[in-house]
């Protein structure tokens, strides 16, 4: 098996968290994959697993990369996905909305569980872009974040003369 091997999904996505870290310190993207996407998903056999979604009525998976990984005993930093538009060009702090139709890449990679000889595989975020860009809704911020959105929609942006 090779040590690391790029992969591809599509579909669409929800709760797109490429600039601003989840509640577990992860970049993250739920994407809804198609039959066949599902499948090749399963045959990888990664730690990282496919769930249902009711409403939607389709697979989906939390692709995810931590902040940060333990790496020979060392706290190592890694770098947010990148993320582009359906050109190739860069989006920064652009509030991608729920249904976006997206396009990733993923690292696959095996390990050896610490500790034992056993081989796993497991599956990281590298890449996210945005074939078509639904904008973002309020409505899609998690609860504990929208009394912080609310205030500052109160007090209104500062003059364009400001600081100058």
């Amino acid at each position: 098996m090779p040590n690391t091997e790029m992969v591809v999904f599509q579909g669409k996505a929800k709760w797109v968290r490429p600039y601003q870290p989840n509640k577990y310190n992860k970049w993250s993207i739920d994407l809804y994959l198609d039959k066949d996407q599902a499948e090749r998903f399963k045959s990888y056999k990664t730690k990282t697993h496919m769930k249902w979604d009711d409403v939607e009525k389709m697979h989906y998976v939390t692709f995810s990369r931590p902040v940060s990984k333990l790496i020979r005993g060392k706290e190592t930093g890694l770098a947010p996905p990148v993320v582009t538009d359906s050109k190739g060009q860069p989006l920064h702090n652009v509030p991608i909305g729920n249904y976006s139709d997206c396009t990733i890449t993923c690292e696959l990679y095996g390990y050896v569980v610490p500790g034992t000889k056993e081989k796993l595989k497991a599956i990281r975020l590298f890449a996210i872009r945005v074939d078509n860009l639904i904008p973002f809704e309020p409505s899609s911020y998690f609860p504990d974040e929208l009394p912080g959105v609310e205030s500052l929609a109160q007090v209104p942006p500062p003059d364009a003369g400001w600081g100058h």
